[in-house]
């Protein structure tokens, strides 16, 4: 549902109504919210003009606004990462961490600053503490199994001569093709692979990062291998010249090898 159009005066008086006490100047709020909509592409009335009074305040130190952060938002945060099931100490201490990175204030504003008003403020803190939890995973990350350098040399205990010709002929060409298919997406979709191929997160677990439903995930995940799948075999298609049965054999290699590639080339050095 689209909000009601309204002046930037009118988003003032019911910010004040929705936050009696807490404390932001007419002025201060008529810039922060048309800087937002300058740089979100959207217009002014079409914020969450409330929750930018409010995280405007928060950024500001204002005690009523602070008060509201920990009352409030903080479980929430805390609800989130619950559900990716970490320990309770370490959701304590990931809370905490997320209290420094929104609200204190080091050679600039503090992170809170930056909530854009396009999205809901508690829906903004949670995913800050879901992807902060999850960079944290993944820079403890410790993986259980050495993957070959090309991420192909297991092809050959799989019994099949052809695939193994085609593994020592074509894996460099294959990496640079990946490489390249892998570059090509937007960082958004490298994060999700990432996600789930790397931090070996669950479709819900990473839907609760994006807010979206896990079938949402599911049908992204599956749209991004279709489309790395295409991008490698197209590619070593045009810089290869090979026969028609060699290219069959390169589509079976780019499937087989699809997963283990993705794991092998977002995987933290």
């Amino acid at each position: 549902m689209e909000r009601a159009e309204r002046t930037i005066d009118e988003a003032f008086a019911e910010a004040v109504r929705a936050w009696p006490n807490v404390s932001v100047d007419a002025g201060r709020f008529a810039e922060e919210l048309q800087s937002r909509a300058a740089s979100s592409g959207a217009r002014a009335w079409e914020l969450h003009a409330e929750d930018v009074y409010l995280a405007v305040a928060c950024a500001q130190g204002d005690r009523a606004a602070l008060a509201h952060f920990e009352g409030a938002l903080i479980p929430e945060a805390g609800r989130a990462l619950s559900r990716l099931r970490l320990p309770r100490a370490d959701v304590d201490e990931m809370l905490q961490r997320i209290r420094e990175k929104l609200l204190v204030r080091a050679d600039s504003e503090p992170l809170i600053a930056s909530y854009s008003g396009k999205g809901a403020l508690a829906a903004w803190v949670r995913a800050v503490a879901v992807r902060e939890a999850l960079t944290e995973k993944r820079k403890a990350a410790r993986r259980g199994a050495e993957v070959s350098e090309s991420g192909l040399a297991d092809l050959a205990a799989r019994g099949d001569p052809d695939l193994e010709q085609i593994r020592a002929r074509y894996a460099e060409p294959f990496k640079a093709a990946f490489r390249d298919a892998v570059a090509a997406l937007p960082p958004r979709d490298r994060n999700l692979l990432r996600m789930t191929y790397v931090d070996g997160l669950t479709a819900e677990q990473v839907g609760l990062a994006y807010g979206v439903h896990r079938v949402s995930v599911a049908r992204w995940i599956g749209s991004l291998r279709a489309a790395l799948f295409e991008h490698t075999r197209d590619t070593l298609a045009k810089r290869l010249a090979v026969s028609h049965d060699e290219l069959h054999s390169l589509t079976r290699m780019c499937l087989s090898q699809l997963d283990v590639s993705i794991e092998r080339l977002l995987a933290p050095s």
